[in-house]
């Protein structure tokens, strides 16, 4: 009954808009409305189209803010709530949502680096499965790494796991690849990524690319560490 009612609304407030198309009114009725039976993304073109008609108007910023949270889009949600701060730098509840958006990007940051990792380990699986000898370019494209790192990598994996490395090839010892593969699972478990450097806690705040490796700069001592898949 009461979704009956809000698409009800919604009817009059587009009726109100094709006499009036520049009602600022009409216009966040009509965005409130779409918020309510979850319509999240018509209720940011209608919010957006209230901002045409004035960009000055913190409060469609904040609700558009809100509207980008309920699709998980939060890159544009602390947009908007950067814009309803400048606006109205006075706005403790816009600072503080702006905190918990910014909170929910390094989360979102953090599941995606989990994923990626989890995606290399069960591909680094199949091959050692398939194989004991692994060509090397295959596998540096699925690490994901860049050439210096992935050498150096690959020189570590021989000495630690009893590898060969036979021109452009990696031999894998089957006694030992468990060995490895376990030691690459407690990685991507603890998360918890420490700069080469300094030995300070790396943060997701910190990374300043995410393509085609992770790359952070350390606040501490401002120097660059790459990612990579392996202890």
């Amino acid at each position: 009954m009461a979704i009956a009612k809000v698409n009800s609304a919604i009817k009059r407030y587009k009726e109100a808009l094709k006499i009036n198309q520049n009602s600022k009114i009409s216009c966040n009725k009509l965005a409130d409305a779409y918020m309510k039976i979850e319509k999240y993304n018509k209720a940011i073109k209608v919010y957006k189209k209230s901002l045409e008609l004035d960009s000055t108007d913190h409060i469609m910023y904040a609700n558009i803010a809100f509207a980008f949270i309920n699709i998980k889009d939060y890159k544009n949600a602390k947009i908007c709530y950067e814009k309803a701060l400048k606006i109205r730098p006075e706005m403790k509840s816009y600072r503080e949502s702006l905190e918990q958006v910014n909170s929910l990007i390094n989360e979102a940051l953090q599941d995606d680096r989990v994923k990626d990792e989890r995606d290399k380990l069960k591909k680094l699986k199949k091959m050692f499965l398939v194989s004991d000898k692994i060509n090397l370019d295959i596998l540096m494209r699925v690490l994901k790494m860049d050439q210096d790192s992935f050498e150096e990598k690959i020189f570590n994996w021989a000495k630690k796991y009893n590898f060969k490395i036979d021109k452009n090839v990696l031999v894998i010892n089957q006694e030992t690849v468990s060995e490895l593969i376990n030691d690459i699972t407690k990685k991507i478990s603890n998360e918890k990524i420490f700069c080469q450097f300094c030995g300070k806690q790396l943060l997701d705040k910190e990374i300043i690319q995410k393509h085609p490796i992770i790359i952070w700069k350390c606040s501490g001592c401002e120097t660059e560490n790459k990612e990579t898949l392996s202890t």
